[in-house]
Formats: structure tokens, C-alpha cells, sequence
């Protein structure tokens, strides 16, 4: 746990919609950074379907970078440098899961609930 998420007290816990792709492979990647994330911040990566499940534990390394790109799917200003802590199984906290702790579904950045919160740090070995 860093310094900063000490001082906060709580780790400011996101998901992210995430189509499925070679992040798993990278140790860092950049993402779309579109609500307020501040260095050594978690960040959880939702995988759509058919995986439909919180796949990534990743910490902000970096935010607010400047990016201009538009497609027909998604455009972007500002990106974030996220690193890759830990990798979840697939049925680990799949979408039924997710809905019994209180997540219906996972459209874009979200906060996550206490109990599904707690579920991901003890099992990423993160018992703070």
C-alpha cells in the first residue's frame, strides 16, 4: 500500500469497463481516464462479455496524460498509466457475483461497494 492510500485511508476503488485484449501480458498499459483518479489509486478492470468479470487489480501510476483519439467506439483526451498487481480468475467475481454485492452492471468507472471491496483485496492478498 503506498504512502498516499494511507494517508486517505481507503483506497478510492474503481471498475472499468475492459473488452477483453493483450493487457494481461503488459506489466503497464495505458487506459482511458475519464472521472477523477490521483496516483496510487486502485483500479479494478471489468472485462465485458463473454467474460463479463473483474479480471485486473491495477494501481495508477500516472494520470491526467494528454491523449487526442476518437474511433467509431470510443474517443479520448486524457489517458492514465495503470500497472497490473494482480490477476483474477475468470469465475472469481464474475457477474453474478458482482450483482449479489450490489453491482447490477459495469458501463463505465463506478465505485465499488464495501463488502465486494474487501472480497477483492483478500483475495489479491491485500488484507488492509
Amino acid at each position: 500500500m503506498s504512502n498516499q492510500e494511507q494517508s486517505l485511508g481507503a483506497t478510492r476503488d474503481t471498475v472499468y469497463d475492459h473488452a477483453a485484449d493483450s493487457y494481461g501480458t503488459l506489466p503497464e498499459h495505458l487506459w482511458k481516464q475519464s472521472s477523477s483518479v490521483i496516483v496510487g489509486d486502485t483500479v479494478y478492470l471489468y472485462l465485458a462479455a463473454p467474460y463479463s468479470c473483474i479480471k485486473y487489480k491495477c494501481e495508477a501510476v500516472e494520470v491526467n496524460i494528454p491523449y487526442d483519439y476518437a474511433d467509431d467506439n470510443v474517443s479520448m483526451n486524457k489517458v492514465m498509466k495503470i500497472r497490473r498487481l494482480h490477476t483474477y480468475a475468470d469465475d472469481e467475481f464474475g457477474i453474478a457475483r458482482l450483482k449479489r454485492r450490489g453491482v447490477a452492471s459495469v458501463r463505465g468507472p463506478r465505485s465499488i461497494p464495501y463488502r465486494l471491496r474487501t472480497e477483492l483485496e483478500e483475495s489479491s492478498g491485500d488484507r488492509t
